[in-house]
């Protein structure tokens, strides 16, 4: 199962809270659960959603990419029918989601998933795996992580103070939260991640690390992309942790 498969098993549940807790939602609402509906059927039935002829009568503002405009109107919607608000941009290839408080927690949550999986439906998955670049920032095939190596990486956080990003609700609960905390985040937000990183390493967290990780890595020689190290370090601790589980798994 991949992270697109992943994400739309989390989604499916998600958009069953958003219909119970929405009680008898608005035309527009009821038709942005059904278009969001559609996008999880293509995901369980192996098909991924740009394959999906896309005829949205109002593709304004991302013309040249198909469905971010349907899907940035679902998510927008059901937002609103929420209690709260959501925010689409490009970034990089895909289309970055980003959600606020919702009037319950269950609805947060339920956007959140939601978000997640139209983040990663957005882009097509590149065609190597994460696996294949295991080691890559050391020049090595397979990682031989020891415990000097984790103390770099968990020092390898922003070594200036940068102004923190004003994230309302939890930045690890989405792909875009722990993507703003990597590249804008101050010294106690990356450490924060990290902390999460150790303390949960099968997590949904440690998740979304290797996809904004498996996103980046071709940009991994620009000059000007200042975040990179700060990728690498929260992707290598998420290897080390998962390697190190898997090691006390296997003794018990």
């Amino acid at each position: 199962m991949n992270d697109l498969q992943r994400a739309a098993a989390r989604a499916r549940p998600a958009l069953a809270v958003l219909t119970a807790e929405l009680g008898e939602p608005s035309p527009d609402a009821a038709r942005a659960l059904v278009v969001l509906g559609q996008m999880l059927d293509d995901i369980e039935a192996g098909r991924h959603p740009l394959d999906r002829p896309d005829d949205w009568p109002h593709r304004d503002r991302w013309p040249d990419r198909p469905h971010w405009d349907r899907w940035r109107w679902a998510i927008k919607t059901l937002a609103v029918a929420s209690g709260t608000t959501a925010y689409c941009s490009p970034k990089y290839e895909y289309m970055r989601v980003d959600t606020r408080q919702a009037r319950s927690d269950a609805l947060t949550g339920a956007l959140l998933d939601v978000a997640d999986v139209i983040e990663l439906a957005s882009v097509r998955e590149p065609s190597s795996t994460i696996d294949s670049f295991l080691g890559l920032c050391a020049g090595r095939t397979t990682p031989a992580l020891t415990i000097e190596d984790m103390n770099k990486i968990a020092a390898a956080g922003w070594a200036g103070k940068l102004e923190s990003v004003r994230l309302s609700g939890d930045p690890l609960g989405s792909l875009a939260g722990i993507d703003e905390i990597i590249n804008r985040g101050d010294r106690e937000a990356f450490s924060g991640l990290l902390n999460a990183i150790i303390e949960q390493p099968g997590s949904r967290v440690a998740d979304r690390v290797r996809t904004l990780y498996e996103r980046v890595q071709h940009r991994a020689g620009d000059p000007e992309f200042a975040a990179w190290p700060q990728y690498q370090a929260a992707y290598w601790l998420t290897v080390a942790m998962g390697q190190f589980r898997t090691t006390r798994e296997d003794k018990a």
